[in-house]
């Protein structure tokens, strides 16, 4: 199971709703800037190279890799061990036989993601009650967010302590 840091379990989860691939549509890196931006235009070319397709698969939600693949891919495209990939949208894209499904966070169960430093406390609210998973930008971390973190979150993590 990989997850990441900034992003919060807002109700159970069974391993299930780790194991399903989600996407968000295609890489397309008009719509990045800086770092990222360049590991997507290098993990297109190698997609294409390996006449791979180019979800997306960036949502920022946990996932559940096969590790034996894992460590194929690997073995097979030792560059991406030197960073500068995005690897979720490598590895689902180079197993080929993944039928994601894409998310619509407006609509969904998933994922809501924070990118605003100052969110409708409404529709955040909202989204946060019919939603999985929480996850937020770097753009979207602050006062207020942290605020609701504790209001979500009261009870200290073990490693907090």
């Amino acid at each position: 199971i990989w997850t990441n840091d900034d992003i919060y379990l807002l109700s159970p989860v069974l391993l299930g709703h780790l194991e399903i691939p989600k996407a968000k549509g295609l890489l397309d890196p008009v719509n990045y800037n800086g770092f990222y931006r360049e590991n997507m235009s290098r993990t297109i070319e190698l997609l294409l190279e390996n006449e791979c397709s180019t979800i997306d698969y960036g949502t920022n939600t946990p996932i559940v890799y096969n590790k034996y693949k894992l460590v194929e891919m690997f073995e097979k495209h030792p560059e991406l061990l030197t960073g500068g990939y995005l690897l979720s949208s490598f590895y689902f894209n180079w197993m080929r036989d993944i039928k994601p499904i894409y998310l619509d966070w407006k609509n969904d169960m998933w994922a809501i993601s924070i990118v605003s430093k100052t969110p409708d406390p409404e529709l955040f609210d909202k989204f946060v009650a019919e939603k999985l998973f929480l996850n937020n930008a770097e753009s979207g971390y602050s006062e207020w967010f942290e605020s609701k973190l504790n209001e979500l979150f009261p009870q200290k993590s073990s490693f907090e302590k």
